[in-house]
């Protein structure tokens, strides 16, 4: 597993609950900003797992480029397989006193 976030800190929490779990040799994680392009090649991921990746505060043009680019890395006719997968969790606001009345 491939995992890629902005934040440093996230990626140390993530390393750290990877060895707690006896899969730190799993988990290769890298440093990246969503507004440029992902260093895998095409068609080589299997699925990929967006965690509040779509919630950020993006131009529509930023907005656009880090889902062509996992479309484009998780693509997989060439392979005889279906095209990957993308998976995404966002937040559900679901408190009556942020949501009003």
């Amino acid at each position: 597993m491939q995992a890629t976030d902005l934040s440093p800190t996230d990626l140390d929490q993530l390393r750290h609950q990877a060895k707690t779990v006896g899969m730190s040799g799993q988990v290769i994680t890298a440093v990246h900003d969503v507004r440029t392009p992902l260093s895998l090649p095409d068609a080589s991921v299997d699925a990929d797992f967006a965690r509040m990746l779509l919630c950020m505060v993006l131009s529509t043009q930023e907005f656009h480029a880090p889902v062509g680019e996992i479309r484009r890395a998780a693509s997989r006719p060439s392979r005889g397989k279906p095209g990957g997968q993308l998976h995404r969790v966002v937040p559900v606001i679901t408190d009556e006193k942020m949501m009003g009345p």
